[in-house]
């Protein structure tokens, strides 16, 4: 059980340390979504940098000329158009940063959302990075809920790995798996020390031990129990199929972290 608890805090420990991102080593891939990077620096501030990061990332999506923008001339007259000479591209940019920047997603390229921003400060400079994310032409199948829920069934955190979430299906496999040794260890534990007190021969030696039996069952009920529960958690969790993002793995670029900000999907 102290395994199990320790695991846990140890878990949440790390999510809150700020860790860089693994999407900063190499652009994620999605079922319903594409993913795009950008990176800015600013000397003057954090918001200056994320958005010149945001406009990198634009600036990406628009290159790739796969997308549909939405934007009004001079005359007001909304329009939509695939594939745009400079001056097209340049209004749809600027107009598009400027809403990433304000709402965190944008009317003009359709169904442009930023993810997740990760900033640092090194040297006197701002550094940040963007992912943003836009709708794929067309979307891959996501794996269904009911496979992912028998992977899990059979070994804790198998559906969580199957559909990308790394850590979340080792912390169900440890938790689940710590849960349970420690129920053992601590329900052998209370077996011994009932022996040994059936062998003492004072009473306050098979008070001592009995007390010892007591103590070491009911954390092994609360292991079990706890396993148990980590174990239907993880097959809940399993069905709730969510978009995957798959990350590549990355160094860690500093250990000057100033900022993580995430938005889940």
């Amino acid at each position: 059980m102290k395994i199990a608890l320790t695991v846990l805090v140890l878990m949440f420990s790390l999510e809150l340390a700020g860790q860089v991102p693994e999407w900063i080593g190499k652009t994620p891939k999605g079922y319903i979504h594409d993913y795009y990077t950008g990176k800015g620096v600013s000397k003057t501030s954090r918001a200056e940098s994320v958005s010149l990061a945001n406009e990198d990332a634009v600036v990406s999506i628009v290159k790739t000329g796969k997308i549909t923008a939405d934007f009004t001339e001079h005359d007001s007259t909304g329009y939509e158009q695939r594939g745009f000479d400079a001056d097209a591209e340049m209004n749809i940019i600027l107009k598009t940063v400027r809403e990433v920047n304000i709402t965190g997603e944008s009317k003009t390229i359709k169904g442009l959302k930023l993810v997740e921003t990760y900033s640092e400060y090194n040297q006197g400079y701002y550094e940040s990075w963007v992912l943003v994310s836009v709708p794929k032409t067309n979307p891959l199948d996501m794996p269904s809920p009911i496979t992912n829920m028998i992977k899990s069934a059979v070994i804790p955190g198998w559906g969580q790995f199957s559909r990308g979430s790394k850590i979340k299906g080792a912390a169900f496999l440890t938790l689940t798996a710590g849960s349970l040794i420690s129920g053992f260890v601590m329900n052998e534990l209370s077996n011994n020390a009932s022996k040994d007190a059936q062998s003492s021969r004072t009473q306050q030696r098979r008070d001592f031990y009995n007390e010892q039996a007591r103590a070491y069952n009911t954390f092994s009920v609360i292991s079990f129990i706890a396993a148990v529960g980590f174990y239907v958690w993880n097959i809940a969790d399993a069905i709730a199929i969510k978009e995957v993002v798959v990350y590549a793995g990355v160094e860690e670029i500093s250990n000057n972290i100033c900022l993580k900000i995430q938005i889940n999907l």
